[in-house]
Formats: structure tokens, C-alpha cells, sequence
């Protein structure tokens, strides 16, 4: 939701009562009314209407249904414009940066006037911001379902020989006891393509990691140091470290982790979604929708 979007016309988007219709097309109102001529063609908003349903309605649409939640939902503050004015002013670098003109550029983008594209950037902050009022409304549950916490790990495959990766194994864990630097270990002992594992990294129950890994991280509740776990394939050796659970100070990161989740992302903008009962009517766009943005449709009962 941070790029620079196109905003020309609201496709036909409610925000009722109704859930979606599979067998509708929806309309516009005045449709011959003229919007604009070029030579001795006019186009009119029914024009408009059909050109955007088939160009980008539900990047368009999505987009404009959050910011009117984001308006119901999150409060204007001191910080909402901050935040705005940051974003508005990372643009304008990234677009002069590039040699173009800022005001001649946004204007390609249907922004008239600066102010009209500072509005846009307040409804992204804003709009971003109900994510962080979801979170916050849900912490506890989500520190139970997650388990954020801090750990490094040593991978040793077995490669050809399964005795000789035990045996590195246990000689790695042996140097680790003894003082030695965890990541000095790791670049003896890891993988070659595993090194990173060793730096500290944040990690939850839903982290892409080996299931015997994830399953002693279920029980940790204490930074500790593991012994040789065993993949479950029974092809590599790991070594694991936590080194933090506390979730106030791992509170930023796992929120921002969380941010930047795409299966997380869904369930709260279906969430938000659900509560304002946000409504396509028209077929196509619904079916477009429902491929590419489909979190923000409601689940049929």
C-alpha cells in the first residue's frame, strides 16, 4: 500500500449492508455526463467507469475502502501528520532524486496539487495505522500465538556422512560451553549457506524453520542454550541459543515482523472489513477482487 497509486474515480463501492453479489454489474450515475474532450472525442464518466473496471478497479478500490475506515478507525493527531509529512517528503526526494519535476510528476498520477497528494499520504499513514490499533487490540493473544523471542542457530548438515556431522556437531557445542563466540563457531562449523542463522534473529512459532527447531523454541521460557537437535529428517544438527523472551523489548521488532506478513496483513484488513461490511456489486470487479486483494471480501456464511 506505500506506492504511489492512480486515484481518477471511485469505482461504484459501498460500504452497506449487503454481502457481494456474484450475478451483478454495477453503474454509474450520469454516465453520459462529458468529463472531458480530446479533438473531436468527448469521454464521459461512463467512459471513465468502464476504462478503470478494466485497468486497475481493485487496486483503486481496495485502497479507498481503507481510507474510509481509516477514518472511522484512527484518530487525527500530531503524529498521523508527521508521519505524513515523512512520507510525502520520502517521495518528493525519490521522484527529484530521479531528475523528474516533483509537482509535474504527481500530476501524472492524478494528484493535481501538492495538498491533494499530502491527503494521500495521510490516508496511507492512516491507513497503515489501523494495523498498529489491531495489534494492540489483540497483544496478548497474538504474544500466545507467536512467542516472539531471540535466538542464533548453528546448522551442520550430514552430507555424506551422518557420524562426522554428529561429531561436529558435538565438538561446536563443546566450544560454546567452554566461552567460545557463538558466531565464531558457527563460521567454523555451519554450512556454508547457513552462516546467517547465526546472528541474532527474531523468531516465533510460525518462523520457516526445521519442525524439531521450532518445537524446543515452543518450550523455551528462559534465554538457554540447547543441545544437539536433530532435524526431522535426521539429515542436519542444529544448535540453538535464545538469547531474549522478553516481549516488551522484542515489542517493536515483532511488530514490525508481524507488518510485514502478508497471511497476517489479510486477517486484519478482513477484520476491519467484516466490521464495516465493505461491499463490491460488480461482478468483474468482484471476481478481480476476490483474486487479488481477496482478504477484504467477506467469507460467505
Amino acid at each position: 500500500m506505500k506506492k504511489i497509486l492512480s486515484i481518477t474515480l471511485l469505482l461504484a463501492m459501498c460500504l452497506g449492508l449487503l454481502t457481494g453479489c456474484k450475478d451483478a454489474t454495477a453503474t454509474v450515475t450520469d454516465s453520459k455526463k462529458v468529463v472531458f474532450t480530446i479533438g473531436k472525442t468527448t469521454y464521459t464518466k461512463g467512459d471513465l467507469y468502464t476504462q478503470m473496471g478494466k485497468d486497475d478497479a481493485a487496486n483503486i478500490i481496495v485502497t479507498k475502502a481503507l481510507a474510509y475506515i481509516a477514518d472511522k478507525e484512527v484518530d487525527d493527531s500530531d503524529k498521523i501528520r508527521t508521519d505524513a509529512e515523512d512520507r510525502y517528503n520520502d517521495y518528493k526526494k525519490q521522484i527529484e532524486d530521479s531528475g523528474e519535476d516533483f509537482e509535474e510528476t504527481i500530476k501524472t498520477y492524478g494528484y493535481d496539487t501538492p495538498e491533494d497528494f499530502m491527503n494521500y499520504c495521510i490516508e496511507v499513514v492512516k491507513s497503515e495505522a489501523l494495523i498498529d490499533k489491531y495489534v494492540e487490540a489483540n497483544w496478548d493473544a497474538l504474544l500466545e500465538e507467536y512467542a516472539p523471542l531471540k535466538a542464533r542457530i548453528i546448522s551442520i548438515s550430514a552430507s555424506d556422512d551422518t557420524a562426522i556431522a554428529k561429531k561436529n556437531a558435538e565438538a561446536a557445542l563443546e566450544k560454546i560451553k567452554n566461552g567460545e563466540s557463538f558466531e565464531d563457531v558457527a563460521n567454523e562449523y555451519s554450512d556454508t549457506n547457513s552462516v546467517s542463522l547465526a546472528k541474532e534473529t527474531l523468531y516465533t512459532r510460525k518462523s520457516t524453520l526445521d519442525y524439531n527447531v521450532l518445537q524446543f523454541l515452543s518450550t523455551v521460557n528462559a534465554p538457554t542454550l540447547s543441545e544437539i537437535i536433530t532435524s526431522q529428517k535426521g539429515t542436519t544438527f542444529y544448535i540453538v541459543q535464545v538469547t531474549n523472551i522478553n516481549s516488551e523489548q522484542l515489542k517493536e521488532e515483532f511488530i514490525d515482523s508481524l507488518e510485514a506478513n502478508d497471511d497476517f496483513l489479510d486477517r486484519a484488513y478482513n477484520y476491519y472489513c467484516r466490521k464495516y461490511n465493505f461491499t463490491v456489486y460488480d461482478i468483474d470487479v468482484y471476481n478481480y477482487i476476490n483474486t487479488n486483494y481477496p482478504s477484504f471480501l467477506q467469507e460467505e456464511d
